[in-house]
């Protein structure tokens, strides 16, 4: 008896075994081989560029090698919002962007941009992947891009070529660049700065030129550009972070199956926090060593609360233009 019992268990296992790899050999039968451009906007080596790389990676292994990745890192566009508009007329298939300088495209992506918002990278991750992040990705529907996944600016740090800033009085008067959005240049307003909106690839000749005193990327990314060799200056106040995102052209998007869709979500969702996972160490491990080396000077203001406290008239001015935002601020600092 216990015999017959143990076959007819060993059969129901083999044809479960037999129907679920049916199943997976179907799913990869429905997609189709294609090679997809993706662009960026950095260079080389850079955290966009990490997470790109991320991405062709996993996808490459989820679609077992059907789906292939062209990275095209800063020689195909040299501004975010041309790169946007490129995906958005089929032009290139996945834009790997930050949202700062999407705000034309969807207003609401300023919300993000808001100073101080964000606790950690962990925090960052559990909003981003969770319902707040799937509720602001879905106010791309309607504007021919598809935006699938968060991905990864990074915390902003201000450096500068003027001098220190060890306190937020030290900010008082330096002209920094700012992203084309209004959020930026209120935040900077408010902390007493002279915000300058200026497009990512006129950054560096705005800087030798002195058209800016100084800007706010990260230390990796503002190193790996070459800004760093003329800002020796770098305060780590992490006042605001800046979320990448993943876009695809509408086009290719309609054009995909279930399963393809499903594949490329999957892998933007993915290279995303491994990329924001990613940077946050590198980013401090490489502040140091340039420290260490003498190529910049680190500061740490103390007087943080200072500075949030400047910027609370940037989230009352907000909140009652855009009332809506309010309630989704709030599921972002309840987000534990």
């Amino acid at each position: 008896m216990k015999s017959k019992s143990f076959i007819a268990v060993t059969v129901i296992i083999a044809v479960l075994a037999f129907v679920g790899a049916f199943k997976t050999s179907a799913a990869y039968a429905d997609v189709a081989a294609r090679t997809l451009k993706l662009a960026h906007v950095l260079p080389v080596g850079s955290n966009f560029d990490v997470g790109a790389n991320k991405f062709k990676d996993i996808i490459a292994k989820s679609s077992k090698g059907k789906i292939k990745v062209e990275i095209y890192a800063g020689d195909m566009t040299g501004d975010e919002v041309e790169a946007a508009e490129m995906t958005r007329a089929g032009n290139l298939d996945i834009a790997w962007v930050s949202t700062g300088s999407l705000s034309a495209f969807v207003k609401d992506l300023m919300l993000l941009d808001m100073p101080f918002l964000f606790r950690d990278t962990n925090h960052v991750n559990k909003v981003l992947n969770g319902p707040v992040g799937e509720e602001i990705l879905k106010k791309f529907d309607g504007t021919k891009l598809k935006a699938i996944a968060f991905a990864e600016d990074g915390w902003r740090e201000i450096t500068n070529n003027k001098r220190p800033i060890k306190t937020l009085a030290d900010l008082k008067g330096i002209k920094l660049r700012t992203m084309m959005n209004d959020m930026n240049a209120d935040m900077y307003k408010a902390l007493g700065a002279i915000p300058t909106p200026i497009p990512s690839g006129e950054i560096y000749s705005s800087i030798q030129t002195g058209l800016v005193n100084g800007q706010d990327n990260g230390v990796y990314v503002a190193n790996s550009v070459g800004y760093i060799a003329i800002q020796p200056y770098v305060c780590m106040i992490q006042h605001f972070y800046s979320s990448g995102l993943v876009l695809v052209s509408e086009k290719l998007w309609n054009k995909l199956n279930a399963e393809e869709k499903k594949l490329i979500k999957d892998a933007a969702r993915e290279a995303g926090q491994y990329q924001r996972n990613w940077f946050w160490k590198t980013e401090t491990d490489l502040a140091k060593k340039l420290a260490s080396e003498g190529k910049v000077t680190l500061t740490y203001p103390k007087d943080r609360d200072a500075w949030v406290k400047a910027v609370e008239p940037v989230y009352k001015k907000y909140f009652a233009e855009y009332p809506h935002w309010k309630p989704i601020v709030d599921k972002i600092r309840k987000t534990k």
